[in-house]
């Protein structure tokens, strides 16, 4: 092999090496860390986020769409915080858009997420990738959850 190819061999070799490492980057990234304080004061459910806890939470934001990439930024973003006190894990999210109409296939609870715009959290108390409880809700507030454990060899 001469030595002008195998230079652009290893230049395309080494590229392609460092365009999956700068993919890699742009998509929700696992383990990402979001460090949550316990709330001081008491947390109202109303929707509105004006307690000094929810202005002092750190946000977790920059996601990226699940569908129909799993590597292109959303239109609009999505904001959520977390807090806690004694009693509660509080999570709140602040869903940017446009005012247009959400897609949202059904208003029936336990909804098929996949068909729907929709916000979730997922929570791992065992921090074993294996099981867990999530929880989702609609734009127009309805609710999905459920438990994820292994059956059969497949994460349900």
């Amino acid at each position: 092999m001469s030595q002008d190819k195998l230079f652009l061999y290893l230049v395309c070799f080494f590229s392609g090496v460092a365009l999956d490492d700068a993919f890699a980057q742009i998509k929700n990234k696992p383990g990402t860390e979001l460090s949550i304080k316990r709330a001081t004061g008491s947390i109202k459910l109303d929707g509105v986020l004006d307690e000094p806890d929810w202005q002092k939470a750190a946000a977790a934001k920059d996601f990226f769409l699940n569908y129909p990439v799993d590597s292109l930024p959303p239109a609009f973003q999505t904001e959520a915080r977390l807090t806690f006190d004694q009693h509660f894990l509080y999570v709140s999210f602040v869903c940017y858009d446009n005012q247009v109409l959400s897609v949202v296939q059904s208003l029936r609870r336990d909804f098929d997420f996949s068909l729907n715009d929709n916000v979730g959290i997922v929570i791992d108390p065992y921090n074993d990738y294996t099981n867990g409880f999530y929880f989702v809700l609609s734009p127009y507030g309805v609710q999905l959850e459920g438990t994820l454990g292994i059956t059969n060899g497949i994460l349900m």
